[in-house]
């Protein structure tokens, strides 16, 4: 999908922002357009929310970016890859990266990308991966490509916020006019996958929250407080951390039910779907059923916890 443009800014009326180079293609999403009359004080923030205002994708300035960008200079990044061979990118042909958009706190005038994608469902899905990238890579122009589910065609808001200010510009996504699907089978596709992906999100949100709790009761005793930490450490294991690259290419997760492989199995459901735009198959439905079965009864039992941890203090 070519780039559609969102200008707006803070402070000032937006001049007309600079134009892509003679012959070449804009970047797939979004392009957003904002200036900033001064530099902020603090971090500025960029989000899309849909229809229903609730925030589907967060960008912002304090963000880890790689530094140096292997988009803009191979040679420096080169010398990481080889005093870190597994960092980012280092998996693959370093002309193969685009320059990285940043969202910057500076003054002037800024160009962001919205890949038209949900937020990761983990930070740790921020770092991009390594060879995965190969996949319709373009020398100079493969942006990272994270493992969430497209967001559905409909009317979203963009918001930037810098220095307590706040502006929005509404957009509309649509669908390439090129994919023939019928209305009913695009409804079926956009509501099941979009369905799991908050799933998911809820579920690696309740496995942080548990292993939190779990550290809090590491100094107490007691028969009570053994309980909750032996139901703690099933829900989520002690070390279990998420590895965004496993991931991406098995879509599952520990044997065990935990919270984050329910979390992963409902992930791997939304993303077999992203691949046709064709209505759901049955051995996918029956993926995404199987998966949300799998979470029940995890979150069940992790707000049950919640409730005896809370009865401990």
């Amino acid at each position: 999908m070519t780039g559609v443009r969102v200008r707006f800014g803070v402070n000032e009326p937006t001049p007309w922002p600079p134009e892509l180079p003679a012959g070449e293609s804009a970047p797939p999403g979004v392009l957003l357009d904002y200036y900033l009359a001064k530099d902020a004080t603090g971090p500025v923030r960029l989000e899309v929310l849909d229809a229903a205002g609730k925030v589907v994708r967060t960008y912002s300035s304090t963000e880890p970016v790689l530094d140096p960008d292997p988009g803009k200079d191979m040679a420096a990044y080169d010398e990481v890859c080889k005093k870190t061979p597994t960092a980012a990118y280092c998996g693959l042909p370093l002309y193969w990266p685009a320059p990285q958009f940043i969202v910057s706190p500076k003054a002037g005038m800024h160009r962001f990308n919205w890949d038209l994608k949900f937020d990761p469902v983990s930070p740790q899905d921020l770092v991009p991966a390594g060879d995965e990238e190969a996949t319709g890579a373009v020398p100079g122009r493969t942006y990272p490509n994270y493992n969430v589910p497209w967001v559905p065609p409909g009317l979203y808001t963009v918001r930037l916020t810098a220095d307590g200010v706040t502006r929005t510009q509404p957009i509309v996504v649509k669908l390439d006019p090129r994919v023939r699907i019928t209305p009913l089978a695009l409804s079926q596709l956009s509501s099941l996958s979009t369905g799991l992906y908050w799933q998911a999100v809820a579920a690696h949100r309740a496995f942080n929250e548990a292993q939190a709790l779990a550290s809090t009761l590491e100094a107490r005793s007691g028969a009570d407080v053994d309980a909750v930490k032996g139901e703690l450490e099933a829900l989520a294991p002690t070390g279990l951390q998420r590895n965004a690259r496993v991931q991406r290419r098995r879509g599952g997760g520990p044997a065990a039910p935990t919270l984050e492989s329910a979390s992963n199995a409902l992930q791997a459901a939304a993303m077999a779907m992203q691949g046709a735009e064709v209505a759901p198959t049955a051995t996918q439905i029956a993926a995404a059923t199987a998966a949300q079965a799998q979470a029940k009864p995890l979150l069940a039992r992790w707000a049950a916890v919640k409730v005896k941890a809370a009865a401990l203090r």
